[in-house]
């Protein structure tokens, strides 16, 4: 299965990174529309769903890595897919709320849920929680 983990963006780049920095090349306009993004949930007070995809080698970690460049605040969430198995469209976004809340795998429902609710008190402005 797939694993979602929460990062600093310091902590993610030296993680994935290791040190070795390349020039981003071609990627100006994905650069920009992830920047873009940022700016609106700065300004909204609201979070966004970014989804980065493309073959094996293309520079989707890469890219990220220069996105996340001068962000020393940022939650960076990072949920993955499993290339197999039924079922499984949802599994980045329940890996991902379920590392930010804390939800075991042994946790009963109802210990998920409470958990899962406060997650979500404590991350969006108050106007915004009904909705979720």
């Amino acid at each position: 299965m797939g694993s979602a983990t929460t990062f600093t963006p310091r902590a993610r780049e030296s993680l994935w990174l290791r040190g070795q920095r390349a020039v981003l090349v071609g990627r100006e306009d994905e650069l920009s529309l992830l920047r873009l993004t940022a700016a609106r949930v700065q300004r909204e007070r609201a979070p966004q769903l970014v989804t980065i995809f493309g073959p094996a080698g293309v520079g989707k970690s890469r890219l990220l890595a220069e996105f996340e460049q001068g962000f020393e605040q940022a939650r960076v969430v990072v949920g993955s897919c499993v290339p197999y198995g039924d079922g499984i469209t949802y599994l980045p976004l329940a890996e991902v709320a379920s590392a930010l809340a804390g939800i075991l795998d042994d946790d009963r429902t109802e210990v998920a849920l409470m958990k899962l609710k406060k997650s979500v008190e404590e991350t969006l402005p108050t106007e915004q929680v009904e909705r979720v």
